[in-house]
């Protein structure tokens, strides 16, 4: 995700933020931009993301569905075999990379709490099986039985 962008104003006459979007919505907008314009780059950090339990970015599930949302809006605009390849790794990075803060926030709590996170832990098994399997067997089973 890029961290800060700058851009000329006459940019936000051509392009604007779809507020449908609840996390990420400059996202959407970067990419409007960047499919239409040059974008410069540096390799350098600007930005420190730090993420509040109280806000949206917390929830890991939404912040995922979003991405999904976003670049699958994408497919329109894909003109060769290239970009939809593009498109595809795009994606698979994002859930691997969603799946993987799932695995470690499940991975530190304990079964019961686990079970009270299903929603994360569903989309841990919609995207990432193996390690969801792992996490219900370590965690969530005591001698044998489903913990409740």
């Amino acid at each position: 995700m890029h961290g800060a962008v700058m851009s000329q104003r006459w940019v936000f006459n051509e392009f604007r933020f779809d507020d449908r979007f609840s996390v990420y919505p400059e996202y959407d907008l970067y990419l409007k931009i960047s499919r239409n314009y040059r974008v410069h780059h540096h390799h350098k950090y600007t930005v420190l993301h730090r993420v509040d339990k109280q806000t949206n970015l917390s929830d890991i599930p939404a912040i995922l569905r979003s991405v999904q949302l976003i670049l699958k809006r994408q497919r329109k605009q894909v003109k060769n075999r290239i970009e939809r390849q593009c498109l595809k790794n795009g994606l698979i990075i994002w859930e691997n990379y969603y799946c993987e803060q799932l695995f470690q926030r499940l991975e530190k709590l304990n079964g019961i709490s686990i079970m009270a996170n299903r929603r994360e832990l569903w989309v841990l098994f919609k995207y990432s099986p193996l390690p969801a399997m792992r996490i219900v067997i370590n965690k969530c089973f005591y001698r044998g039985r489903l913990l409740e």
